[in-house]
Parts: C-alpha cells; structure tokens; sequence
C-alpha cells in the first residue's frame, strides 16, 4: 500500500505542476494594455497629422488669396497712378480699394505668419506623437514575443505534466483514484506525508490519534485524517 500512496502523491505533485502551469499561463502578459496605448497613439497621431495637414492646406490657401489680392491692388495701382483715369470719384474710389485691399493683405500675411508657427508646432507634436508611439510599438512587439515564447514553453511543460499524469494514473486503483479527486475538489492537498516522529496532519495541522498513526505506520490500507479527511501518507 505504501508504494500505492507513493505514486499517489506523485500523481499529486504532478497535478500541482499542471495547476501551476495553467495559473503561469493565464497570468501571462499578452500585451493588452500596451496594444490599447498604441491604438490610443495612433489615433492621437493621426489627429495631429490632420491638424498639420489642415493647418498646411490653409497656409497655401492664404498664399495664394495673398497673391491674388497683391495682382488686384498693383492693377489698381497702375490705374491710380497711369494717369489714365482723371476722374475724381473714380480716383477716390481706386484710393479707397487699394487702402482696403492693402489691409487685406496685411491681415493675410499675420494669418500667414501664424499659420507658420502653428504649423511648426504642430510638426514637432506630431513628431513627438510618433517618436512616442514607435517607442510603444517597439515595447508592444517585445511583449508579444515574450508572451509567445513563454506560452509556447508552458504549452511544452505541460503536455509533458499531463503524458506523465496519464501514466502515473494508469498504474492507480480507480476507487482510490476517485476519493483522491473527491478530496482534491475541496482543497489543494489531497494527499498528506506524515514522517518520523509526527503527530499531527500536515494538512490541518491536527492532532491524529495514537491508534490511527499505530494503524498508519503499518497500514495494508488507505487511512485519512480524522479531522480533515486527507489521505495519510507514511514515510519513515
């Protein structure tokens, strides 16, 4: 009986192993929270190139509203200064759209000059964005790989745990199986080695009897503990 038991702890040491795998492998980072800051910085990335997109996209809109407006007050210009128009109200009027075309074109060239910092500011966030997101992205992937790597080895351990629990199983009787897995459905520790000069249940840490630890240590069959109803194991 006691080389039954023997293997029977193996088999719980085994399923230990197994258990602690399993725990190992749910724990294990994926790198979800790292994939969701990248999704955040790419969103924000391409945020910030759309506002520099926008920004550029007004800029030469103002260039070219710019120039056009330049073309209209030298046309007026010459019209003022050609000599060719003698009229007063129509000279006053040529006065009148180049002062305001004048001012137009002044206001562009502010809008113009703050559209450069704009732009230039948005460059570097948009820099920065990227920098920090290839910066991610390059953490991202190293989690991934150790996540793959560690899996794939706990993946390995444990098909290895199970073919040697399958064998150790085999060599068990079934009944003596099936109170094995009873117990173990209530606690961790199914199977208890009591050795030497023990008095107690490693399990529950209570006193066993002098006539249960007599029958133990010459014991032609399963004994549990008194309290917890753990499997004793002897070991001399």
């Amino acid at each position: 009986m006691r080389e039954v038991l023997a293997k029977l702890y193996e088999l719980q040491v085994t399923d230990s192993a197994i258990e602690g795998r399993q725990q190992e492998l749910a724990r294990l980072d994926r790198g979800e929270e790292l994939g969701r800051q990248v999704e955040a910085l790419r969103a924000q990335a391409a945020e910030a190139e759309q506002r520099r997109h926008a920004l550029e996209v007004e800029a030469r809109e103002q260039e070219y509203e710019m120039r056009a407006l330049e073309e209209k007050r030298k046309g007026h210009e010459r019209q003022l200064y050609g000599g060719r128009v003698s009229n007063p109200k129509k000279l006053e009027e040529l006065e009148h759209e180049v002062a305001m075309l004048a001012r137009e074109s002044d206001r562009r060239a502010e809008r113009a000059l703050e559209l450069m910092e704009e732009t230039e500011a948005a460059g570097r966030e948009l820099q920065e964005v990227q920098a920090g997101l290839a910066a991610r992205e390059g953490e991202w992937q190293a989690a991934a790989q150790a996540y793959q790597r560690r899996s794939a080895e706990l993946a390995a351990e444990l098909a290895q745990l199970q073919a040697q629990r399958s064998q150790v199983e085999a060599e068990l009787p079934r009944p003596l199986l099936a109170q094995y897995q009873r117990i173990r459905n209530r606690q961790p520790l199914a199977v208890v080695r009591v050795a030497g000069k023990g008095t107690a249940c490693p399990g529950c840490h209570l006193g066993l009897s002098a006539d249960l630890l007599k029958a133990l240590k010459t014991a032609d069959r399963v004994l549990n503990c008194e309290n917890c109803g753990r499997i004793l194991h002897w070991q001399d």
